[in-house]
């Protein structure tokens, strides 16, 4: 089996993160971007191409999906959330029975637990979507339900938070999870449009920019109001709802921002902390005491939803003061504390990663590397200089350097890696968990309205 056919069925059975525009995907398990209709023949006709004009919609196409995916890539690398969900499937790889057959009843448990916990990463039963017939503007709102558990009954101790979408007149148009999906996607499209607009301000005629630029914010702007892509926008919207926010780039860029300190907040103070003062006098105790179990139970996304709300937190400018402030006066910590705990976390998991068994462990070294480039208040980016991304890989299973396409004169040296050498160890992780993990799809695009 190829690797592009084994990575379509890894993601159709797990629902990986969603791709852009059907165009390219990152899988969480085996850690290839993979870009599912481009071949090789169709990037030679490209580079054939004479004119900037004639090889712009490929380069495009491809620098943006490339941002996209390699944003999701870094940061399920480089995050606490991220390198915690590696550790757990470097210990299913490492247990993987020879031959595939006998194993014992805790390894069994443990494919349900990750089975489980994977499913959590984009809470797919849970998404619905009712085609809007009114167009703009939409209305926000939230609820809060109940998990399913693995017999298909109502789980009061795994509550859900959601972001609803609805006409002016009260029209149900999506409801939307804020899961870590959903925070991964504000990261990976706010990653996008930075790409895509350093990408369309280096071309040299200036109509041509002014018109690219222009169908570049078209896109953007059409995508955040789309009912069946909420898991791309739910989060920006959230974060610009609570605050009058107009401005798409600037709901991207500060719920990203906010987003990253979701996922890479360290575990020990997320599971020990309660909901925010502001948080329990607005919605009252028993959704306090709601909010009290997501975070015991490590739950980024409700983080998300918890601060996202939050009036203290006033303007992109002033987020991480403002975030400061918040944590002395609810928690009696600063951000910088929070930041050095996440750090000595990650640098726990990530000497944990390198002591694995080859060939896990050169990929491992990478992650580790890239890991000693980071800011300790900032995440990685595409855009830094110094840290290794992996080759995409084509349709026809064909490795691409997205930035040595000499397209332009914006490509980067010694960054890119093939990963398909993991690939197999990789794909160990599926095998064990479709032969011993289960999840159940009794509660599909379902849930439980907690009482008032």
């Amino acid at each position: 089996m190829s690797i592009f056919k084994k990575h379509a069925e890894i993601t159709t059975k797990w629902r990986g993160l969603p791709n852009t525009r059907n165009v390219a995907s990152y899988n969480y398990i085996d850690q290839v971007v993979l870009f599912e209709t481009i071949e090789s023949k169709h990037v030679n006709h490209c580079l054939s191409r004479l004119t900037p004009a004639e090889r712009w919609p490929l380069k495009r196409e491809i620098w943006l999906n490339g941002w996209h995916e390699y944003t999701h890539w870094l940061d399920m690398t480089s995050s606490v959330f991220g390198l915690r969900w590696l550790c757990k499937m470097v210990d299913l790889i490492e247990r993987y029975p020879a031959d595939g057959q006998g194993t014992t009843s805790a390894y069994v448990e443990e494919c349900k637990a990750a089975t489980r916990e994977m499913a959590g990463i984009h809470l797919p039963e849970y998404y619905s979507t009712v085609e809007n017939p009114a167009g703009q503007p939409w209305r926000y709102s939230s609820t809060v339900g109940q998990a399913y558990d693995s017999e298909g009954n109502s789980n009061p101790h795994h509550p859900l938070w959601f972001v609803r979408f609805d006409t002016p007149s009260g029209m149900s148009i999506a409801r939307q999870p804020i899961s870590v999906a959903s925070l991964l996607e504000v990261r990976a499209v706010e990653a996008e449009i930075v790409g895509g607009f350093g990408l369309v301000s280096a071309l040299k005629d200036q109509a041509f920019q002014t018109l690219q630029k222009q169908r570049l914010s078209h896109d953007i702007f059409t995508r955040v109001y789309q009912p069946h892509l909420t898991v791309y926008s739910a989060a920006a919207h959230w974060y610009a709802n609570h605050r009058g926010i107009p401005d798409v780039v600037e709901a991207y860029t500060a719920a990203s921002k906010l987003a990253w300190f979701c996922l890479d907040a360290p575990t020990q103070w997320l599971t020990s902390i309660n909901a925010t003062s502001e948080f329990k006098a607005r919605m009252g105790d028993q959704f306090a005491r709601m909010m009290n179990t997501s975070l015991s139970r490590g739950d980024r996304g409700a983080l998300f939803f918890m601060l996202a709300s939050e009036t203290r937190l006033r303007s992109l400018k002033s987020l991480s003061s403002d975030l400061d402030a918040l944590l002395r006066a609810d928690w009696k910590v600063s951000l910088q504390e929070v930041h050095e705990e996440g750090g000595r976390e990650r640098a726990e998991l990530a000497n944990r990663l390198v002591r694995t068994s080859e060939p896990v462990r050169s990929l491992a070294e990478i992650w580790k590397r890239n890991l000693a480039q980071r800011n300790l208040h900032r995440p990685l980016s595409v855009s830094s200089h110094n840290i290794q991304l992996p080759a995409v890989i084509l349709a026809d299973d064909k490795p691409l350097d997205i930035f040595r396409m000499r397209l332009g004169d914006e490509a980067f040296d010694n960054r890119t890696f093939d990963p398909r050498p993991y690939f197999d160890e990789f794909f160990k992780p599926d095998l064990a968990m479709k032969k011993y993990g289960s999840y159940s799809d009794n509660g599909a695009h379902c849930f439980s309205v907690a009482p008032a």
